[in-house]
């Protein structure tokens, strides 16, 4: 949801706002994601964490990864969380990033193609839309 900064301020001034790289997480069920641009508040219940990789042996986006996939318990404090070396920590992040692009631009292909079915389908019937087809243009199965 968005609100607005000043409203937020006024409303919400108890409210702490993430910066670059936190990790958001609720836990009924686990969840959790990285905010990459920072600013945002957190709305109860969820939490909070910010990760120092170079003292936690884990980076955000690997500590998102392990609560969305390993988290099974709604109580946080018995997560069983992975410890990587430094050398692995920024390369780990690296193709996390990269998984993370993906997925997001493949949702928005999924969801370009289920809003052009609901216009087909809404145009077709409300006859805004006529499917012209040639019989020569069809394959026996």
């Amino acid at each position: 949801r968005w609100i607005d900064p000043l409203v937020a301020a006024d409303h919400y001034g108890h409210a702490n706002r993430t910066e670059a790289g936190d990790v958001v997480f609720a836990t009924s069920p686990p969840r959790a994601l990285v905010d990459e641009e920072g600013g945002a508040l957190v709305e109860s219940p969820s939490r909070l964490l910010r990760v120092d990789a170079t003292h936690a042996g884990i980076g955000s986006r690997a500590l998102a990864a392990a609560i969305n996939e390993y988290a099974t318990s709604s109580e946080w404090k018995t997560w069983q969380i992975p410890e990587f070396a430094r050398g692995d920590i920024e390369p780990l992040e690296d193709v996390l990033g990269d998984i993370s692009a993906h997925r997001r631009a493949l949702q928005r292909h999924a969801d370009a193609a289920t809003a052009l079915a609901a216009n087909l389908i809404g145009g077709i019937a409300d006859g805004s839309v006529t499917l012209v087809t040639h019989a020569t243009d069809r394959k026996a199965n």
